[in-house]
């Protein structure tokens, strides 16, 4: 079997083209800080409301158990 080759040639107008690229419209961390921000929307409720009910609910209960023998802080006489 004999082999053949071929040539294709192609002269354009003008030499200038548009390059042509797509990127994607949203990444991982954008469309998670988009999720983070509708549920901060909507519920209401962010990281931080969190920690401070966390700390309000236990760390300050034990500090003050532990400064003033009660858990509501000081007593005003």
């Amino acid at each position: 079997m004999k082999y053949s080759k071929s040539q294709l040639v192609l002269y354009f107008k003008s030499s200038h083209f548009i390059p042509y690229e797509r990127n994607e419209l949203y990444g991982h961390l954008d469309f998670l800080a988009n999720i983070g921000g509708l549920l901060g929307l909507f519920i209401g409720f962010s990281i931080i409301s969190f920690f401070e009910i966390i700390y309000f609910l236990s760390v300050r209960i034990i500090c003050n158990h532990r400064l003033y023998k009660n858990w509501y802080g000081k007593e005003n006489k």
